[in-house]
């Protein structure tokens, strides 16, 4: 049994909701000005106090500083995984491989 939590989509919803409300505040209330439009209908108010009771314990952690090679190591996974694409884009399709054609065509 697992103990992982997953937000619902609703959840996400609420986050967004809270995060881009937090976003227009901290702009002096000009929210519209960035070209934010939320529908919040489906939203009761009992999850968005939830979800915001959550979000400020969260922010009562502590924050640790970032390892000092973060940068480092991101930009070596960004740039294996660009060459994992540029690798799977060199395989031609299955049509176009030698050993799939018919030797008879």
């Amino acid at each position: 049994m697992s103990d992982k939590k997953k937000l619902s989509d609703q959840d996400g919803r609420v986050v967004d909701y809270l995060l881009d409300r937090q976003d227009s505040e901290q702009l002096g209330g000009v929210g519209v000005a960035k070209g934010v439009v939320m529908e919040t209908t489906d939203l009761s108010a009992q999850h968005i106090e939830t979800v915001q009771q959550v979000l400020t314990l969260l922010g009562e952690l502590p924050a640790e500083e970032p390892p000092g090679d973060l940068k480092i190591k991101t930009l070596r996974r960004v740039d294996a995984a660009i060459g994992a694409l540029n690798n799977a884009a060199a395989i031609p399709p299955p049509a176009d491989r030698r050993e799939d054609r018919d030797p008879s065509a």
